[in-house]
């Protein structure tokens, strides 16, 4: 792949993308709104492939010792993002991992420009009422949807926040269908960057 210069048409920046080839097994990186399955999904990518695995917000967890509600709790939105574009900075130096991003992580700061330069990027995209049966019960856990207690006012917040997302998203190099089968989901990874 030669060197190309992508035009953000969302963000009237320019960014290189790198020749991958120059290095030894780049990097993938799985984004996609929370409960598009990029841990669960890379988790079993990583082993297929003999890649290591990482989930970048367990590894913000690690490196700060709080949890990723307690960060939101203590200091805000805006200071998680900081962390999380910090993390990202440092695992672009990584390669041939999997690396599975948190949901907002491609659309702050210039994460996605990051991780496009620097891996393959893959935006597992799955309609909202998946998203929904997914996470239902896990919302007290996720400190944007601890507060939905009703499950059409989530589904429509849950369209809302995915549509505004989008235009980051599809920023990833490759786009998959995330609704169905997980082996199939990972066949068709495992074709897309082959």
């Amino acid at each position: 792949m030669n060197d190309e210069i992508f035009k953000d048409k969302n963000l009237n920046k320019n960014y290189e993308l790198k020749d991958l080839s120059a290095f030894q097994n780049p990097s993938l990186y799985l984004v996609g709104f929370m409960g598009s399955g990029k841990t669960f999904i890379g988790e079993r990518l990583a082993k297929t492939l003999l890649y290591d695995f990482i989930d970048a917000d367990a590894f913000l967890e690690k490196k700060t010792g709080q949890s990723i509600t307690e960060i939101f709790e203590k200091n805000g939105e805006h200071y998680f993002r900081e962390l999380e574009h910090t993390i990202l900075c440092e695992l672009k130096e990584k390669h041939g991992c999997i690396i599975s991003t948190g949901g907002g992580a491609p659309c702050f700061y210039d994460n996605m420009e990051i991780m496009n330069a620097n891996g393959i990027t893959v935006y597992l995209k799955v309609r909202p009422d998946i998203i929904v049966k997914r996470i239902s019960e896990q919302r007290s856990h996720r400190p944007l949807l601890k507060n939905f207690e009703d499950d059409d006012e989530f589904l429509v917040f849950v369209k809302n926040k995915i549509a505004e997302r989008e235009k980051f998203y599809s920023q990833a190099r490759f786009i998959i269908d995330a609704d169905g089968n997980i082996e199939e989901i990972i066949n068709k990874i495992i074709k897309l960057v082959g």
